[in-house]
């Protein structure tokens, strides 16, 4: 009878242990929580949230915020519809020219097409992203990162590109006196597209900090005649270790996402392009409207692929800092003043590296890197082309 009562005390102190430290690995600091708030904000507005955060703990999403999700995404795709519906029975849709009528019924489909992959990857990768938080606070504790500067330049993109969206709404407006209210918020949706191209970029920019602090920390200690502390490095190479994991996690999250605004991108920008054209040739439009017209597609043209250069050019400065790291470690393990649980460290970075990582890629379809805005730019480039010569040869 004691020997049984001993063993369940044994078992709830197990299970107490179990359970407390599953609730540490899930523990989310504040720092961490400011970072990512300004996209955490944008995508519960849009009811495309991809973890919860409970007293500090990251979670999946509960059943209550599904089931008000779900509405949400009710609500939404039902003006999706209404808006391509209502350009159907437009009178102005009809009178004009294919190119423009296939412009008013692609472009709410595209913007569902797209809404419903950010609402169904949300829900497919709620454990990984989860598990991507977990690995991510990880790392982040264990390195120290510095969030201050994070935090600002987050929230400032977001207000920023907000900014950008009611100007560019008020500008629309402005131009056009018959703009509806549905056209208003098919306009404003494009923001959810462009929050995810950034916080790709953004999460790119806080894995490569990682990787700098972590560079910093092996080049100024571990050398003999100073105390070989084992478990500094044996932190350094978990933190290490946690943040490649995180970077194939995010890889898995926002490759089909990536897809989607490069393509959506593309279609776009030829479409306005073709658009200009044909509404030039008719004369349909007045001088204002048509000068109103030319000034808000370039801007948008600019501002999309502004945004996909920014995601290359951070993956191509991840990238090299992550060749930095395998250099680092390499000059370190040669050195005769480098202790052993340094090289042993040093060593196992390299060989995490030499068998985990890979560039980044949108769905194995292609490579995000540097070389990604050059082939972006000269297709578009070469498919403007290919139309004016339609139109005037």
């Amino acid at each position: 009878m004691f020997s049984s009562v001993k063993r369940l005390e044994k078992v709830r102190v197990t299970t107490k242990i179990t359970v407390r430290q599953r609730n540490n690995n899930k523990m989310i600091d504040k720092d961490l929580q400011s970072i990512l708030k300004p996209f955490n904000l944008m995508h519960v507005l849009f009811s495309c949230v991809q973890y919860e955060i409970r007293d500090d703990i990251v979670t999946t999403n509960h059943f209550c915020s599904g089931v008000v999700s779900f509405i949400v995404f009710l609500i939404i795709t039902s003006i999706f519809a209404y808006s391509i519906f209502l350009n159907f029975r437009t009178s102005t849709v009809r009178n004009h020219s294919f190119i423009v009528k296939l412009g008013f019924f692609t472009k709410p489909l595209c913007s569902a097409i797209g809404f419903m992959l950010n609402y169904f990857t949300s829900i497919r990768n709620r454990n990984d992203n989860v598990v991507f938080l977990s690995k991510l606070q990880t790392a982040f504790r264990l390195l120290k990162i510095d969030s201050r500067k994070q935090m600002k330049a987050n929230w400032t993109i977001v207000v920023a590109l907000n900014c950008f969206y009611i100007i560019y709404i008020l500008y629309f407006h402005y131009g056009f006196s018959s703009f509806e209210w549905c056209t208003i918020f098919m306009v404003y949706f494009d923001i959810l597209f462009d929050v995810n191209v950034i916080y790709a970029s953004r999460l790119l920019d806080l894995l490569r900090c990682h990787f700098e602090v972590l560079i910093k920390k092996v080049k100024s200690s571990g050398y003999i005649g100073e105390s070989d502390n084992e478990e500094l490095w044996i932190g350094i190479f978990n933190a290490f270790e946690d943040s490649i994991d995180a970077y194939k996690l995010l890889n898995k999250t926002f490759e089909g996402l990536i897809v989607f605004y490069t393509v959506h991108s593309f279609f776009n920008a030829v479409l306005i392009v073709t658009q200009q054209i044909e509404q030039r040739q008719v004369h349909t439009l007045s001088f204002k409207n048509s000068v109103t017209i030319a000034i808000i597609c370039i801007v948008w043209i600019t501002k999309t692929l502004s945004l996909l250069f920014c995601l290359n050019l951070e993956s191509e400065r991840f990238y090299m800092t992550t060749s930095d790291v395998r250099n680092t470690c390499i000059l370190q393990v040669k050195s005769r003043t480098c202790s052993d649980g340094k090289k042993r460290a040093c060593k196992n970075i390299r060989r995490v590296l030499r068998a985990t990582f890979r560039k980044m890629n949108a769905c194995g379809l292609f490579v995000i890197d540097a070389s990604l805005s050059l082939y972006f730019f000269s297709l578009i480039a070469t498919y403007c082309i290919v139309i004016l010569q339609f139109y005037f040869l």
